[in-house]
């Protein structure tokens, strides 16, 4: 597998959303949930309205995967009562990230393109790749809460070591702050 970057700037998340919202809300929406919850895109796509929805309607506050919770923060909530207004779903069956072909979600491949196309078309230089997207949640999570075990859980890696590595964390800052501690 190819290592693909995290997206740091949050000025860069900021122009890659501007991109997604001015075309399809479909495609907005799997940033959002992609940037906000840490899932795998395959994860994301096998999504269907009734994974975050209960049965009067309400915005479930977590989804789980293989035994792991992923929370739905407010910012997944507020862009879901969009999309659903805008989408004019029937059946909460309906998987989120529909084809416009058929019944099924959209394909990996077709996630990627989308996606790389967005941060070309807002002029994000980045290595991206459909894991771009966990890898930036853990990273801007990591920077606000500083809890490594909780990503290493969420992303299921066998140690710590993995987890920093895989959000590309700046191991010199802490090299740097260890230098100069003296007793």
């Amino acid at each position: 597998m190819n290592n693909v970057d995290v997206i740091k700037d949050k000025k860069d998340i900021e122009k890659i959303k501007e991109v997604l919202i001015m075309g399809d809300y479909r495609n907005y929406f799997m940033f959002i949930i992609g940037i906000n919850t840490g899932l795998r895109i395959t994860q994301i796509l096998s999504l269907k309205f009734s994974d975050l929805i209960d049965n009067e309607n309400n915005i479930l506050s977590k989804i789980e995967f293989n035994g792991i919770e992923y929370k739905i923060n407010r910012c997944i909530k507020d862009a879901l009562k969009v999309y659903i207004c805008t989408s004019g779903i029937k059946n909460k069956n309906t998987f989120i990230f529909k084809s416009k072909r058929g019944d099924n979600p959209i394909e990996r491949t077709q996630a990627y393109r989308i996606l790389k196309n967005a941060c070309r078309d807002a002029g994000v230089n980045l290595n991206f790749g459909t894991h771009t997207l966990r890898k930036t949640f853990g990273y801007h999570f990591y920077k606000q809460y500083k809890d490594l075990k909780y990503l290493q859980k969420l992303f299921n890696h066998s140690s710590i070591n993995i987890t920093i590595k895989y959000i590309e964390l700046e191991k010199q800052n802490d090299e740097i702050k260890y230098s100069s501690f003296n007793l």
